[in-house]
């Protein structure tokens, strides 16, 4: 029996119950958890449980330094009803989807089956509660915004590597704030794909100049970032909505307005 490497060593191995049936999952969790989840997909024919995200080590990252995530990753190949299959490429999808017009059920909705169901009260609640960050590389990429086109209510970020994405799709995902890295000298999935997200309101690209079509340990600091950026941007959202509703020179019932 061959020894485990030290990316199969890293965080619990589950069997998760899904709409599509039951998956193999590994689950990467920080201490304590409250950063909401984050699930990985891998490339087409990449077997196993995010063998190329463990190897960068950015579940590690992302569930310690502060992050506290709860890092999923799923092997679809578990399941016979998840398996990826050749159909999948952007380019076959968008003709047998009609470009888009005819779509079909989302074959990826069983991702969002994999979050913890929320508990009723406490700081579990609240991470369990939060909208998933879905993130792919290459195939893993396209389903990953598949699911998110389809769910756009159950979906908070995507983080796409290189992904295999066809324009229809890439289009229904415009409310969801995405990352894009992507090297120059990728030849599988070439660079000029990222123009399929041309007019993304809520758009980063993060270019490198070398890097081929891989998951790198230098793409982990950029993603824990722009994800911090992100949340920032949410609370202050958030805290500028609660401003306005208590704000404004809105009165209590019975009180005199100012200067009355």
């Amino acid at each position: 029996m061959a020894a485990a490497t030290p990316e199969e060593e890293v965080g619990e191995v589950l069997t998760m119950e899904t709409s599509s049936g039951n998956v193999q999952v590994r689950a990467v969790v920080g201490e304590p958890e409250s950063g909401g989840t984050f699930i990985a997909l891998g490339g087409l024919g990449r077997r196993g449980m995010g063998p190329d995200w463990l190897r960068a080590g950015i579940p590690q990252l992302l569930a310690e330094s502060g992050n506290n995530m709860r890092v999923l990753l799923p092997d679809p190949y578990s399941c016979a009803k998840t398996r990826p299959s050749l159909g999948e490429f952007a380019v076959v999808l968008s003709v047998s989807t009609l470009g888009g017009l005819w779509r079909g059920t989302c074959k990826e909705k069983w991702l969002l089956d994999l979050p913890p169901a929320p508990p009723t009260s406490g700081v579990a609640s609240k991470v369990a509660s939060k909208p998933v960050v879905l993130a792919g590389h290459s195939y893993g990429g396209g389903a990953a915004a598949r699911a998110a086109a389809d769910n756009p209510e159950a979906v908070s970020r995507l983080v796409l590597v290189s992904p295999d994405v066809e324009w229809s799709v890439a289009r229904r995902c415009w409310g969801t704030p995405t990352l894009l890295i992507w090297a120059r000298d990728d030849y599988v999935n070439p660079y000029m794909w990222t123009s399929r997200w041309s007019g993304h309101p809520n758009l980063t690209i993060h270019t490198e100049a070398t890097g081929g079509h891989m998951v790198l340990e230098k793409h982990g600091p950029v993603i824990a970032k722009w994800l911090a950026e992100q949340d920032a941007k949410d609370a202050a959202a958030a805290a500028a909505a609660a401003a306005t509703t208590t704000g404004g020179g809105a009165t209590q019932e019975g009180e005199p307005s100012p200067g009355i």
